[in-house]
């Protein structure tokens, strides 16, 4: 693969990524699984109900992006216990 052909690659693979990450963040503020409360000139982010962190208008991405990946496994690992709840029935 070249250097050209790389990089185009791992472009795409970086826009599906961002994608993907969008889905799963729409999914949980429409489900009601994350709620953003505004509060004077910040937001209270919450997940099921318990606050995550507050959000200032100067955050970086880095923390937010930390946060919906930690809130990821979070579900992915919900759905696990659940599969195994509803298996073993």
């Amino acid at each position: 693969m070249t250097k050209a052909q790389w990089k185009v690659k791992s472009k795409q693979i970086s826009e599906d990524a961002s994608y993907e990450l969008r889905e799963f963040r729409k999914k949980c503020v429409t489900q009601g699984i994350v709620e953003f409360v505004r509060d004077y000139n910040y937001y209270e982010m919450k997940y099921r109900g318990q606050f995550v962190c507050y959000l200032y208008g100067d955050e970086g991405s880095i923390k937010l992006r930390a946060v919906w990946y930690t809130i990821q496994i979070a579900e992915e690992t919900i759905k696990k216990i659940e599969g195994v709840k509803h298996e073993s029935n």
